[in-house]
């Protein structure tokens, strides 16, 4: 499976955690059922444009031969 390469960049390393702690704090309402990865990979891409100028791709574009749920 292939992940985006910007996730290993100093860049994106230095503010690792802090996103992490972004991303949960606007999924709190959300329920991890079936399909949450796709949210989350929603917001995590949004935060990571808006806020830090970083341009990621999500496991589902990256791999769009696999069904992720």
């Amino acid at each position: 499976m292939k992940t985006d390469p910007v996730e290993q960049t100093p860049e994106y390393l230095a503010i690792e955690e802090k996103l992490e702690r972004e991303i949960k704090l606007r999924l709190l309402s959300v329920k991890r059922t079936r399909g949450y990865c796709h949210r989350y990979w929603e917001v995590k891409k949004k935060i990571l444009k808006k806020h830090y100028g970083i341009d990621w791709k999500s496991p589902k574009e990256l791999n769009p031969h696999i069904k992720f749920d």
